[in-house]
């Protein structure tokens, strides 16, 4: 085993930062790995509709404008 070898750092040379994970939890699979059909029909069903009550947005707005 060697010795533990320390040197001094500039405290702007030290790197922080954050890191977040996030985990998600599919609905529409069952324990057993296989997919529960009626969950997963219904959610596209959903997403059907939010996205046909959706409203435009136009996107090419300058946004420097004042």
């Amino acid at each position: 085993m060697e010795d533990l070898r320390v040197t001094p750092v500039l405290p702007q040379f030290v790197a922080l930062s954050e890191s977040y994970i996030q985990f998600y939890q599919r609905q529409d699979v069952l324990p057993d790995g296989s997919l529960n059909e009626a969950m997963r029909q219904k959610c596209l069903q959903d997403l059907k509709k939010s996205k046909a009550q959706a409203v435009p947005v136009d996107d090419i707005d300058d946004i420097f404008a004042a």
